[in-house]
């Protein structure tokens, strides 16, 4: 029996689920910024696969930092400047 699920829907679910699994392997900085990348995508022409977005982002703000994970605003993730 066929879905009569939209194909975009599978795809925000599998959007979903990749972003948790990033922010669970230590990368919830980069999974949030996906995240809102995505969210802002949606928005306005599918505010119901936005909300399911927005609730992820909510998962991954839980999350902590893996120790080898890359934050933007860090000393580390910046190239050192000369000076």
């Amino acid at each position: 029996m066929a879905s009569t699920r939209p194909p975009e829907r599978d795809v925000v679910k599998l959007l979903a689920k990749a972003l948790r699994q990033l922010g669970d392997a230590g990368q919830p900085e980069k999974a949030l910024a996906l995240g809102g990348q995505a969210w802002w995508a949606l928005k306005d022409d599918d505010p119901r696969a936005a909300e399911h977005i927005n609730g992820v982002m909510h998962y991954l703000a839980t999350l902590t930092p893996g120790p080898n994970a890359e934050v933007a605003d860090s000393p580390a993730a910046s190239p050192p400047t000369a000076g």
